[in-house]
């Protein structure tokens, strides 16, 4: 293609970074590839085995840590209740404002019932998942696997997906992450009172948190990482997990 006229000079808009497409197209990348801005950011998927029936100042900014590793401002989190107990969805939102508040951050919570989470996730910067209560292993795998698709677009395009889990009747609200292909985490053992390890402090989530601390109840830890980053380990297994996507 030939050049593009502008602001005075004479450019070619497929690759000028401040002129991508049209003129006065500035890439915050500062690349830009056929005219189009490289504008690709890493999707976060986080697992935490902390429920928050009780809240303590280091745990919780496990939570609020999660939340806010969107880099927007005031990010638009879409959850899910599910059939989380209101105390479990009450100690979760604590934790975060608590870390809102000390980071001077905020947070906009958009609730949703299973079939409106593809729609929401669209607008969204994170989805968050409650410890899941009365529910059975099928039912929580059944809701997941109808997000496969929306999940998987809305980590590549730089979304935050946070679940929490706790001891439960089933096995374990980590599953909503393995029926959606997100990550496996084998299974769940109840951990409540025994020290736990930061043993990830360079991660987005370990920010202000104890290199150690007591896990609240009620905490579990992880049969396995799936090949996602250690947060926050107990000596038999991962507590928080952290993993990475690529566009």
């Amino acid at each position: 293609m030939g050049l593009t006229l502008c602001g005075g000079l004479c450019v070619d808009t497929q690759d000028d970074p401040n002129n991508c497409g049209s003129c006065g197209n500035r890439c915050a990348s500062g690349i830009c590839i056929d005219g189009m801005c490289s504008v690709g950011f890493p999707g976060h998927i986080i697992l935490v085995g902390h429920d928050y029936a009780s809240n303590r100042v280091g745990q919780n900014r496990v939570a609020g840590n999660a939340v806010f590793t969107s880099f927007d401002p005031e990010p638009h989190v879409v959850t899910f209740e599910g059939t989380a107990p209101t105390a479990l969805v009450r100690g979760v939102d604590r934790a975060i404002d608590q870390v809102a508040t000390e980071r001077s951050r905020a947070w906009t919570k958009i609730d949703a019932a299973a079939d409106e989470v593809p729609a929401e996730l669209a607008q969204a910067q994170v989805f968050l998942i409650y410890p899941q209560g009365a529910s059975s292993d099928m039912e929580l795998f059944d809701i997941a696997r109808t997000w496969t698709v929306a999940l998987d677009t809305f980590t590549r395009r730089g979304g935050v997906v946070v679940v929490f889990d706790g001891e439960s009747s089933h096995s374990g609200t980590w599953q909503m992450l393995a029926a959606a292909g997100l990550l496996d985490a084998g299974g769940h053992t109840v951990v409540t009172g025994d020290e736990l390890a930061l043993t990830g402090a360079s991660d987005t989530v370990a920010f202000g948190v104890p290199l150690r601390y007591a896990a609240e109840s009620t905490s579990v830890r992880f049969d396995e990482t799936d090949g996602a980053g250690v947060v926050v380990s107990h000596p038999d297994g991962p507590v928080v997990l952290h993993r990475t996507v690529t566009p």
